[in-house]
């Protein structure tokens, strides 16, 4: 086994221990070891809030220092007495190649800045001061009574600006996280609502409520949802034609209500490129990823706190709405792709991911390399790995991963939360990889994570080493799951590519025989108590 270097101690130790003991393949999760998990979870949040900032300027490199609460745009940025104010200054100066490879761009801490950032190549962005971590916040503020406009239907307010496709605002969150929007979504083919949420259960992070596909026309039918439902609240509706966003609130103007409403915008929170790292920021509420690149080399997202992160549509095809946004992501060939240490939750897809998919053109050779996530904490959110492609591989046309490792990360709650009520696609599940890929997976390992409290599967359509030595290695990794209704997830029938045409239950039939077939040895296997009457959950048939 490969052994890789760690920040955080196990904690498990004495529940290994007595699992190696006891000699069975599955056995009922410990007493205690839940509240153990959650104790390391909040304990090693904090060690990640509270972490110093880490940068080493460049050779003939400059620091320059942002803030917003006492920075000047006049300022030469030098100093933090003479810090710049905005992050449009920020993008000026790499335009001009006055901030360039090299550089040390700190912010504030404390401070926050409604505005999206964009990197430049080699920079470095940072923290200084005291507080906490400086916030990207990717969205627009919308706490002010004045913003929201009465309508002619009670309880159906209107915001004051309009918004296209390009700006769709994928989630609102009101009190920094205390709740959320729920999302109404109207087919674009005919006057109805689409199927929201698992099943048609949706919620918005205080209440859940059921609700079928119904007829929908316009905002007034909002309060028409809430007649017939009534712990129904804050849900949203963006007007496609029209630009209009509409909220009912059924306890008055939300700028009354909240003292904070942001709404979240499509775009991402971050948008990085090659040689760029990123230490010590909180990015939040941005409706596409948190951190998006392309195509890059060495990106390091560390010591970061990434949450409430998309929702916006991304794009709108015959007639199907696909909405999406990923904590942190590389979509392209990744040559070097560092996440570690960091805090990321509510996610309206996944946390980290390197992704890629389509077919290989002729005499291409794509290859992505060196992605390591480790020493993360994930709660509602995942973590991902997606490279996908039919096409056959031959000696000069070909798509590899190679060397992907995710170790010592703690992953609770995927598929609850924002995912679950806001979601439609139905992927739930804590590692999810590229479904129907051709690509292999060399050299890639899934060691030393926790995995509890998660939702519906373990993971899905993903390549798992079980007959040669394609596709991830797990090992060492702590898996507690509900007996016979969970899932290990969808992957091939034969279990050596992603196919995803099978659904393998987590009992112990199943689990004996894929450990048997050598893809998921040397793991410890928890249970909590399940029926198999409710294998349906795995399913996605459930009320």
């Amino acid at each position: 086994m490969k052994k890789f270097d760690c920040q955080f101690p196990d904690i498990c130790v004495d529940d290994k221990k007595n699992y190696l003991d006891r000699g069975e393949l599955m056995q009922l999760a410990p007493e205690g070891i839940f509240e153990k998990l959650e104790a390391e979870f909040e304990r090693r949040k904090d060690i990640i809030q509270a972490t110093e900032s880490d940068w080493t300027l460049g050779e003939g490199g400059f620091v320059r220092y942002v803030s917003m609460s006492d920075g000047d745009d006049n300022n030469d940025g030098l100093t933090p007495e003479t810090a710049w104010k905005t992050i449009e200054r920020i993008v000026i100066a790499q335009q001009a190649k006055a901030v360039r490879a090299g550089d040390v761009v700190l912010f504030k801490r404390g401070d926050e800045w409604h505005k999206k950032l964009a990197t430049a190549q080699g920079v470095t962005y940072s923290a200084y001061g005291e507080g906490p971590k400086p916030r990207i916040l990717g969205s627009v503020e919308a706490d002010s009574p004045e913003q929201w406009l009465t309508t002619d239907v009670p309880n159906v307010y209107k915001f004051l600006g309009k918004f296209t496709l390009e700006s769709d605002v994928g989630n609102i969150v009101f009190n920094d996280g205390e709740c959320f929007g729920q999302r109404v979504l109207k087919d674009v083919t005919k006057d109805e609502t689409l199927p929201a949420g698992g099943n048609n259960v949706v919620g918005n992070g205080i209440n859940t409520w059921l609700m079928d596909p119904r007829p929908f026309a316009s905002y007034k039918d909002l309060a028409k949802i809430a007649e017939d439902i009534p712990v129904a609240d804050l849900m949203y509706y963006f007007d496609l034609e029209e630009g209009g966003l509409y909220l009912y609130s059924k306890e008055g103007n939300p700028g009354k209500r909240f003292w904070s409403v942001e709404l979240c915008t499509r775009g991402n929170g971050v948008w990085a490129t090659s040689g760029v790292t990123l230490d010590n920021l909180c990015i939040r509420y941005p409706g596409s990823h948190g951190v998006g690149a392309g195509t890059c080399k060495n990106l390091v997202v560390r010591n970061c706190e990434v949450g409430y992160i998309g929702g916006a549509i991304q794009f709108i095809k015959d007639g199907r709405i696909v909405r999406f946004g990923n904590a942190i992501e590389i979509y392209g060939m990744a040559d070097g792709f560092y996440v570690y240490n960091n805090y990321i939750h509510q996610c309206f897809d996944c946390g980290p991911t390197a992704q890629w998919s389509g077919n290989v053109p002729e005499g291409k050779q794509l290859i992505s390399k060196d992605i390591h996530y480790y020493d993360n904490i994930l709660r509602e959110a995942g973590l991902e790995i997606w490279y996908s492609t039919h096409s056959e591989m031959t000696d000069d046309t070909y798509c590899k991963l190679i060397e992907c490792n995710m170790y010592n990360n703690m992953v609770t709650g995927s598929g609850t939360g924002w995912k679950a009520y806001n979601h439609q696609k139905q992927e739930w599940c804590a590692f999810y990889g590229g479904p129907e890929t051709n690509a292999p997976y060399i050299d890639c390992y899934m060691a030393d994570n926790y995995f509890w409290g998660n939702r519906r599967h373990l993971m899905k359509a993903v390549p798992t080493s079980m007959n040669g030595d394609y596709g991830f290695k797990w090992v060492n990794n702590v898996i507690i799951h509900e007996l016979d209704a969970g899932s290990i997830g969808y992957m091939s029938n034969e279990l050596e590519t992603a196919r995803g045409e099978k659904c393998y239950y987590y009992d112990k039939e199943t689990v004996a025989e894929l450990v048997e077939r050598g893809g998921l040895g040397d793991n410890f296997f928890f249970y909590t108590p399940g029926d198999k009457k409710d294998r349906r959950i795995s399913l996605g048939m459930y009320r």
